[in-house]
């Protein structure tokens, strides 16, 4: 019975990490293209799949990012705002703190072993 457990265990963990690893190419192309938001909902699916790791600081720090970017995401797109309000400015202020959550979201991936780190060798062609 321990054997099926670990075999449905690593199945799921499998799961998870390809799961991870087509939004993450899904969110490269929304990045790509400039689609800030997209990019953003799309880092903010994968930080859901993973919360359950995080510790309750991480989780934190994270969901006070996320109220902030999503503050400025109906400024940044509204065609109904103020005239006072600088949409470029916001867009890009927008854009600044999506990579940061996205940096704070990879380096949260990599400390509990989500990300598959590159081997050594690589870079390296051989013949």
């Amino acid at each position: 019975m321990e054997n099926k457990n670990e075999k449905v265990s690593w199945n799921l963990a499998q799961n998870l990490v390809m799961e991870i690893g087509e939004i993450l190419h899904e969110s490269t192309k929304a990045y790509l293209s400039g689609d800030i938001i997209k990019w953003f909902f799309q880092q903010k699916a994968i930080k859901m799949l993973v919360v359950s790791s995080l510790g309750k600081d991480e989780r934190k720090i994270m969901s006070d990012r996320e109220t902030v970017i999503s503050q400025l995401i109906k400024p940044a797109t509204s065609e109904f705002v103020s005239p006072k309000v600088n949409q470029r400015a916001v867009r890009a202020k927008l854009a600044f703190l999506v990579e940061k959550y996205s940096e704070c979201l990879m380096d949260l991936l990599e400390k509990y072993g989500y990300l598959i780190s590159k081997r050594e060798n690589a870079g390296r062609m051989v013949a």
